[in-house]
């Protein structure tokens, strides 16, 4: 079962107008629904991003990622749960980054 603070490769998960697989950090668990948010490597449409995980932080090889990342204009996804038991878990938000999106989410990945 997923839990908070985890990296999933989500396919079908619409940021923009890209709905390739991505990465998304799972905030909450809420009965059969996950509540997500994305994340982008895109960094030439970062603008003014709060959160990014660079391959230079000590926390980024816990992620699983292999690009830089950040996340976007911050809005919250609610998918189902089912969606993550078919996808690959790739890592965990640790740390700083882990810490930086509690702040931007509002409240701890536990």
């Amino acid at each position: 079962m997923a839990k908070p603070g985890e990296i999933y490769l989500v396919k079908d998960v619409g940021l923009g107008l890209c709905t390739d697989a991505r990465p998304c950090v799972v905030l909450a668990v809420l009965g059969n629904k996950a509540l997500v948010c994305c994340l982008s490597a895109q960094f030439d449409c970062a603008e003014d991003a709060e959160v990014t995980l660079l391959k230079t932080d000590p926390d980024f090889a816990a992620s699983g990622l292999k690009k830089d990342s950040y996340i976007p204009a911050y809005r919250e996804l609610r998918i189902p749960i089912d969606a993550l038991k078919r996808t690959a878990l790739l890592g965990h938000a640790v740390g700083e980054f882990k810490r930086k999106i509690e702040a931007l989410y509002g409240a701890p990945l536990i």
